[in-house]
């Protein structure tokens, strides 16, 4: 039987993956993609008892929170640029807009089709 590991890391594994699952709700591809893959993660070294690894295991969970962190705010700050301007910001680049069918279509055909 392996040894067990040390309570307070596992503690710490845990709050991680709670934080981690509670960010998991913002994430832009939604919680339903977010959460397999979270649990697949923490599942791949759920047999680590080194801990060293554990400790490496953890950082490396802190460093996606981060991430992750960074990516939701920064979606966020993009809704509200978005919203404050009232129009496609990317189209005064080039960048095609989604029009009314459903497709896409740049700026200029815009004006074609109105």
């Amino acid at each position: 039987m392996p040894p067990p590991i040390n309570p307070e890391l596992r503690h710490e594994v845990i709050a991680v993956y709670k934080e981690l699952l509670n960010l998991g709700r913002e994430y832009p591809q939604g919680f339903d993609y977010f959460r397999p893959r979270l649990h697949k993660a923490f599942m791949a070294n759920a047999g680590l008892r080194d801990e060293e690894a554990i400790k490496k295991g953890i950082e490396r969970a802190r460093f996606v929170q981060k991430g992750i962190r960074w990516l939701v705010s920064s979606m966020l700050d993009m809704s509200k640029l978005t919203a404050k301007s009232g129009r496609n910001r990317g189209a005064e680049c080039g960048i095609p807009e989604v029009s009314d069918d459903g497709g896409l279509r740049s700026r200029a055909d815009a004006t074609f089709y109105e």
